[in-house]
């Protein structure tokens, strides 16, 4: 069943497609945070590398996460349409098109690995770690592709609570199969770091299979093979948006790489305390991503029906509740910040740095939630490549030279890398929440 997002209530849409996808990928981030708790346990270098893995395993989420975008607006426009065969054959090429990358992403990713962790501060050990789980995960890279696009297929029409549960049953899962891999018991072999990346590969085996039964089930799953082979005409339409908005998922990636280098400069437990910290943060800006994934579909349907009202209603409803649900957030952390610490490490030191990255990144909750909706009706509308010019703008031209001034000229070091996040992320969530409202404006004009 098709839901239709050019009627309704935009508060009550933006509430029922936006809390379970939250929850799914609350769930998800508690899945992230699992891995680190177990690995946390075997040492610090452990933790260290997972952390130092984090900006390469994000490079595979952004590429999933640009075909997923760009196939659900571009279906939700189909519907919009009432062009239900094209939003169809456009969705059988998005699974084509990210099973085909995902290869291709998984044997670059390989081959780069190495050289990649070396030059943001990889040494010894803590290397070897990194390499170990990575390449692992890079083996997998079609099936996290495939599952974000089959899962933005199913938000074109509205149904956010399938990815959700699956979500949910993923976390369960990993919270038994970590121990088993990583401690051999039940007579496996002890595989330690190796075992966490074995068990989410099997883990992302089942929820593809469980998704395209579902997508099938919704009739969204073409049964024509044709549809499946590369198009010229269709992969210039994807691939037009799937490319900008990967690579503004990819320059977050290439962001959270410039910004372990930096903080690489300051030790190991400067690059534990980010790893720990971006956990965290994932966890505690879920509900604007949840808000987010509700804002393209509901963009690309009525962009589709040129509803421009809807549009423009659903950015200040979207960037309403993605303040009220982050103050929140922001709150709960300040509170329990040491008791956050203390959940991932017994070391103290490491617990003060945690304490004092959350008490300073907390307060850019808020303006990366507008940053990330923002972009996603950018990417409704089907301008990803100015969501990309903005995230761009965010890390070269605003957060690097803060890095220079707060952790080196100022000398705060790892603190002043804590500082410039924050800094940025208000300063870039002011610029797209008015260029976004200038660009809804100028197309309602426009017709």
């Amino acid at each position: 069943m098709k839901t239709d997002l050019t009627e309704g209530s935009i508060p009550q849409l933006v509430k029922t497609m936006a809390i379970p996808v939250s929850i799914g990928f609350f769930f998800q981030a508690m899945y992230n945070i699992t891995d680190t708790y177990y690995v946390g346990q075997l040492s610090t270098t452990a933790l260290a590398a997972l952390a130092l893995t984090f900006p390469l395993f994000f490079l595979i989420l952004s590429l999933g996460g640009g075909i997923n975008i760009s196939t659900n607006a571009l279906v939700a426009k189909k519907l919009g349409e009432k062009k239900h065969d094209e939003a169809i054959e456009i969705a059988a090429q998005g699974i084509s098109y990210a099973f085909i990358a995902g290869i291709i992403l998984g044997l670059v990713g390989i081959g780069i690995a190495d050289p990649v962790f070396s030059l943001i501060g990889g040494k010894g050990e803590l290397h070897s770690l990194a390499i170990e789980y990575m390449n692992i995960i890079f083996l997998g890279s079609s099936l996290f592709l495939m599952f974000f696009t089959l899962n933005g297929i199913l938000g074109s029409i509205g149904d956010t609570k399938t990815g959700g549960i699956l979500m949910v049953i993923g976390f369960v899962l990993n919270v038994f199969l970590d121990p088993i891999l990583m401690y051999g018991w039940f007579g496996l072999p002890r595989l330690e770091i190796a075992g966490v990346a074995i068990a989410t590969l099997i883990i992302m085996l089942i929820q593809v299979v469980a998704m395209l039964f579902i997508v099938n089930k919704r009739g969204m799953l073409s049964k024509e093979l044709h549809h499946y082979i590369p198009k010229t005409n269709i992969a210039k339409e994807i691939i037009s948006q799937a490319i900008p908005a990967s690579l503004n998922q990819a320059s977050t990636a290439l962001g959270f790489l410039i910004v372990t280098r930096f903080v690489s400069d300051f030790g190991e437990m400067a690059i534990a305390t980010f790893g720990v910290g971006v956990r965290i943060d994932q966890l505690l800006v879920l509900p604007a991503i949840g808000i987010a994934i509700a804002s393209i579909s509901l963009t690309g349907q009525n962009y589709g029906a040129k509803r421009f009202d809807r549009i423009l209603e659903t950015y200040k409803v979207a960037t309403k509740y993605n303040a009220i649900a982050l103050l929140i957030g922001l709150v709960l952390v300040i509170i329990f910040s040491k008791s956050l610490a203390e959940a991932f490490t017994p070391d103290q030191q490491l617990q003060h740095m945690i304490v004092t990255y959350l008490w300073i990144v907390t307060f850019s909750y808020v303006p990366v939630g507008v940053i990330i909706i923002s972009g996603s009706v950018l990417q409704g509308l089907g301008k990803a490549e100015h969501g990309l010019a903005l995230t761009l703008m965010r890390v070269f031209v605003v957060l690097v030279p803060l890095f220079w001034i707060f952790a080196y000229t100022l000398d705060y070091k790892e603190i002043g890398i804590w500082i410039a996040l924050t800094l940025s992320s208000i300063i870039v969530a002011l610029i797209s929440y008015w260029y976004v409202l200038r660009t809804i404006k100028k197309l309602a004009v426009e017709g």
